[in-house]
């Protein structure tokens, strides 16, 4: 049965794992978001498109077909995050949530997506999450809510 996975990698080396992972039929979850920022020189701005988590991808395979050796092998990525004896298996309302919020956050001017199947109080921390300023700190407050999900 396919479950959701949290892979750590090299933020550099992240899109050759991406495509390397994908390569062995396993499916791959970088959530972005879009970062605009006004420009000095004139009255326009500029988009970024940047990684929510930097040097974490979402990974959905079945763990009995592909083991976790044979994605921690491929250079760049470090491994699996565990929180205790295996893997931490990402529950698919919080890969839901992280989508939802990111439409939310692109739509925030129209205001009309809703996001059905998904916790409310969910939604709102990881639209908290995805709010904070320094990629270090989502992480810290994702792995924490990471550990507060029962496996």
């Amino acid at each position: 049965m396919k479950q959701w996975y949290l892979l750590y990698c090299n933020s550099q080396d992240s899109e050759r794992v991406s495509r390397r992972v994908s390569s062995l039929g396993v499916d791959v979850f970088c959530p972005k978001y879009i970062r605009i920022t006004p420009r000095k020189d004139c009255h326009a701005v500029r988009k970024e498109e940047r990684v929510l988590f930097p040097s974490y991808l979402f990974l959905s395979f079945d763990i009995n077909k592909i083991h976790t050796s044979t994605i921690s092998s491929i250079p760049g990525a470090h491994g699996f995050v565990r929180f205790g004896a295996g893997p931490c298996i990402v529950p698919d309302e919080v890969i839901s949530a992280i989508e939802c919020a990111r439409l939310i956050a692109l739509d925030a001017d129209l205001n009309v997506i809703e996001c059905r199947n998904v916790n409310p109080v969910l939604l709102e921390q990881v639209q908290d999450i995805a709010r904070m300023r320094s990629a270090e700190v989502r992480q810290i407050a994702f792995s924490k809510l990471m550990q507060e999900k029962p496996q």
